[in-house]
């Protein structure tokens, strides 16, 4: 475990030695739309602060997510603002979870910009390394945000998250996510889904085939978490052009060792149960 930590600092020390933001053009292909349009999108990319790989430590963030081409007018209501503000929002919250609140009072600014958020980051590390001057290692936080499909009416967008804050392993998360098309607010899950206890019951054939378990086994026997011996859908379920997707993360049915578990239902084994006409 320790190695691995050595060679995530490293390879983090390489890609972040100085803080600089860049774009990067990238192609996306799309279908033309007057909301969001991912025709000639572009990757913004920042990274912050600076991990000393000999042991001093250091603190980190990298983040990098592809952004929707912004409207002519640049209206701060248009679609495009409203998903990037979805998104960088999400980054500072990440920061935000990790920092001393007295920071975040202190510096309004630091609750809604990347850049003050990391600099709150920073000082509730600094402050760690005074009261732990033996402690080693880096804090590191990094983001990476994609669309997962686009269709005339909606956009699946994929957030990983990675952070490491000291403890036996780092911590990550996978968020998915649905925006409407034309205004680029965040959609309901609820929108797309006719029965949620028929799309229950298929998730867990899904998921006991996806994990090799016999079909009336004891998933508490097995070592899956399920509060009351209950299955229970995922906080993160999004659509493909092939089906449902349904992300378990570490720690949400099983053991950080066991890492997320994802698998998809196919279209033709949830008729009925989802609304295809609300997403294509």
């Amino acid at each position: 475990m320790k190695h691995y930590g050595i060679c995530i600092y490293s390879l983090i020390a390489i890609l972040l030695a100085a803080c600089t933001t860049t774009y990067n053009e990238n192609t996306v292909q799309s279908p033309e739309t007057d909301g969001l349009n991912f025709q000639d999108a572009t990757y913004y990319q920042t990274s912050y602060g600076e991990c000393d790989t000999t042991g001093r430590g250091g603190v980190t963030a990298q983040v990098k997510y592809l952004e929707p081409t912004p409207d002519e007018d640049n209206d701060p209501q248009d679609a495009p603002q409203n998903l990037t503000k979805f998104i960088r929002g999400s980054v500072v919250k990440l920061l935000n979870s990790f920092t001393d609140s007295t920071y975040i009072e202190a510096e309004k600014r630091a609750g809604t910009h990347i850049e003050e958020a990391f600099e709150a980051f920073a000082s509730t590390y600094r402050d760690f390394k005074n009261d732990f001057p033996e402690s080693t290692g880096c804090w590191a936080i990094e983001v990476e945000g994609d669309t997962v499909m686009t269709t005339p009416k909606v956009v699946v967008y994929r957030l990983d998250q990675y952070s490491f804050t000291g403890g036996a392993h780092p911590n990550t998360h996978t968020g998915y996510y649905i925006f409407d098309r034309q205004n680029g607010r965040p959609r309901q899950l609820t929108t797309f889904i006719r029965d949620t206890t028929q799309l229950l019951q298929k998730a867990e054939v899904a998921f006991r085939k996806h994990e090799r378990l016999p079909a009336r086994a004891s998933l508490q026997e097995y070592g899956y978490f399920l509060p009351g011996n209950q299955f229970f859908l995922p906080a993160n379920i999004a659509f493909t052009h092939e089906g449902v997707v349904l992300l378990y993360n570490p720690y949400e049915i099983a053991a950080y060792a066991r890492g997320p578990i994802e698998f998809t239902i196919p279209y033709s084994e949830v008729e009925g149960i989802i609304r295809r006409e609300q997403i294509f």
